[in-house]
């Protein structure tokens, strides 16, 4: 817990206490676990279209009200009357399309959220190939009303088989979905967790993105 919040959790620009973050076993565990613990019969879930279609009829089969989130040059578009107590679901950015939520936009989304006491999900893919220049502060570094459930997970490229996935939020929130986790029985194997912390803290995770990245740059530029 202590590597992912003071080495990968900054990134995004978020200081986490010790008690507020998670780990899964992958980045769709961590999504599952947290509709799970929001999502009921009858809840609106405002969902971005990047979003897993198997999480969509998941959401389907526990007759959730799931509706399309839509987006501009500057996020997502909310309704003019958001439904008391949604759930808002935003998908990992899409740096391909240069889309990326302005900073007036999340707050307003914030503030939206504040209003309707709604939980916002914010799914942020792992970078794969640092770009300081594209990297943009999250939801949750900018929610100061405890909001905002940040779901991310470990870069794929230097992990063997599926990267670890995990949740950051509020105190409450994570003791529900670590009850969650221990009753479906998916805890994360603690030689795996003990494995992936030295990987990080020894500086060979950075040091493999790092890698990756001049590798992909090389590409990206004869392409």
């Amino acid at each position: 817990m202590d590597e992912l919040r003071t080495k990968l959790l900054p990134f995004w620009g978020i200081d986490a206490a010790p008690d507020e973050i998670m780990a899964c076993l992958s980045v769709r565990h961590a999504l599952h676990l947290c509709l799970e613990a929001l999502v009921d019969r009858g809840t609106t879930v405002l969902m971005d279209d990047s979003i897993d279609p198997e999480l969509r009829r998941s959401l389907v089969q526990r007759q959730a009200n799931a509706l399309r989130l839509r987006w501009d040059a500057e996020g997502p578009l909310l309704p003019d009357e958001l439904p008391e107590d949604c759930v808002i679901v935003l998908g990992t950015r899409r740096a391909d399309a240069n889309l990326s939520v302005s900073r007036t936009r999340a707050q307003q989304l914030l503030s939206a959220a504040a209003r309707c006491d709604a939980i916002i999900v914010e799914w942020a893919s792992a970078p794969e190939l640092r770009e300081p220049q594209r990297a943009a502060p999250s939801l949750r570094a900018l929610d100061v009303a405890g909001r905002v459930v940040f779901v991310s997970g470990l870069a794929d490229v230097v992990a063997l088989g599926t990267a670890p996935g995990f949740v950051n939020a509020e105190r409450w929130f994570i003791e529900r979905v670590r009850t969650l986790r221990r009753r479906n029985g998916s805890e994360s194997a603690a030689g795996l967790q003990r494995a992936w912390a030295y990987f990080i803290g020894l500086g060979h995770y950075s040091a493999a993105l790092t890698r990756a990245g001049r590798i992909l740059q090389a590409r990206r530029t004869e392409l």
